[in-house]
């Protein structure tokens, strides 16, 4: 699945994910729980980041997110590729292009 990925004090990234609980635990470093940015894309990120204290990353809505980051798609109750107005937003959020 493509993803955005970003870890602390790096830049964004677009990557391919294993679709499944154990490819996003590996790429998140544990357990990692779902925000909703959108009705169709979600920010997946470690549920006990700030527990650990991995570094910050970034700040969604006021609340610190803390260690590496995915932005995906969510289709129901599943997770797919990340919409293409999604990778734009944050691209020019970032004033740069994403490494492919």
């Amino acid at each position: 699945m493509k993803a955005i990925f970003k870890d602390p004090l790096k830049e964004s990234k677009i990557i391919d994910v294993e679709n499944s609980v154990a490819g996003i635990q590996k790429v998140i470093g544990g357990y990692f729980e779902a925000i909703t940015i959108e009705e169709d894309a979600c920010i997946l990120c470690d549920e006990e980041g700030k527990i650990k204290r991995l570094k910050p990353n970034c700040i969604f809505n006021g609340e610190l997110i803390a260690g590496p980051v995915l932005v995906v798609g969510v289709k129901g109750e599943d997770f797919t590729d990340v919409p293409e107005r999604i990778i734009e937003r944050w691209n020019e959020k970032e004033k740069g292009p994403f490494r492919r």
